[in-house]
């Protein structure tokens, strides 16, 4: 059996008064953001208990955003270093860009979206949580957000609905960390930052789902914060969004129809595979027996789910996956 990650107990609201002001660096993909940025520049300016230092790399925008990003921080004081992909690489290959050019002590890192609008506490929360790990231990907190539309009327949505059950042989085939609420601690910036080049050849699907991989797999831990953090904004063009349950259901069946997430965990694999001396000796064992089952026969890749115990957090997302193996779709 696979070892799960530790997951964080419940803590009360966090009140805007505490200890001295903890340093984050925030990093920020940035592409075409010129109608929202301004609105997020603002609330990171205005986070409460912590010193922030604002990366941006612009992916190649064409509507002048790196040009409101560098006016806004200004406008609102805050500090920031900037870079520019000089073709367009998509958000995974920027966030991990941002990742891989980290300083040699990061200490805390934030994962920033360019449309979102903060919660003044969003940050504190997260050092608190983090301020519980060990020295020295890999850890990242992931939380929940509040969906709104283009101009931030909160549409009732609360996401994800409870905290997952987070493991390394839930993350080979799920990914429940949104990327928008991740923040690293100093040990797990670290790890990312090294790790960073290896995700960019394999070329990952998501950034996010490589940090989740990544704890998982190392025997960091994934904590969850349960209050909201921020504002998620939807607006028609959000990357990935978020999209009422049935659709996510129905996009979900058809990528493993179509073969897109087979592909999918065949480029997590190769990332984790290029990191393999990092891997627990458990993880390091799972993706080679998933690398073996995936080439084998259905009933031999129904028996390694079982083995693996490869689950979704879902009953019908796990029952869709035993399907998806038995059509070699895994």
């Amino acid at each position: 059996m696979l070892p799960a990650a530790a997951l964080a107990p419940l803590p009360p609201p966090d009140p805007l008064t505490g200890p001295a002001p903890v340093p984050v660096t925030i990093l920020m993909a940035l592409c075409d953001g010129a109608p929202f940025v301004e609105d997020q520049i603002a609330s990171l300016a205005d986070l409460a208990g912590v010193t922030a230092l604002l990366h941006v790399r612009d992916d190649a925008s064409e509507d002048g955003s790196l040009g409101r990003v560098a006016r806004a921080c200004r406008t609102h004081g805050l500090p920031h270093r900037t870079a520019r992909n000089a073709t367009r690489q998509g958000f995974a290959a920027t966030f991990l860009t941002l990742l891989r050019d980290l300083p040699g002590a990061p200490g805390l890192v934030a994962l920033c979206d360019q449309d979102d609008v903060w919660h003044r506490t969003k940050l504190r929360r997260a050092a608190r949580i983090l301020s519980r790990v060990p020295p020295g231990q890999a850890a990242m907190v992931c939380g929940r957000v509040r969906v709104c539309d283009a101009r931030l009327t909160l549409d009732g949505q609360v996401l994800p609905v409870a905290a997952p059950r987070v493991s390394f042989a839930n993350a080979l085939v799920e990914n429940v960390c949104r990327g928008n609420t991740i923040v690293l601690n100093a040990a797990a910036a670290r790890l990312a930052r090294d790790c960073a080049a290896a995700a960019l050849e394999a070329g990952v699907y998501a950034h996010d789902w490589w940090l989740y991989l990544l704890l998982t797999g190392t025997g960091g831990q994934v904590l969850f914060d349960p209050v909201p953090g921020l504002l998620y904004r939807q607006h028609g063009r959000n990357a990935i969004g978020a999209p009422p349950p049935r659709k996510v259901t129905l996009r979900r069946v058809r990528g493993l129809l179509d073969g897109s997430f087979a592909g999918r965990v065949t480029r997590n694999l190769a990332a984790l595979q290029a990191i393999s001396p990092r891997l627990t000796p458990e993880a390091r064992a799972a993706v080679a027996h998933l690398h073996l089952a995936r080439d084998a026969g259905p009933v031999a890749r129904l028996r390694s789910l079982g083995t693996l115990r490869l689950h979704r957090q879902s009953r019908t997302g796990t029952a869709g996956l035993w399907g998806a193996a038995l059509l070699g779709r895994l």
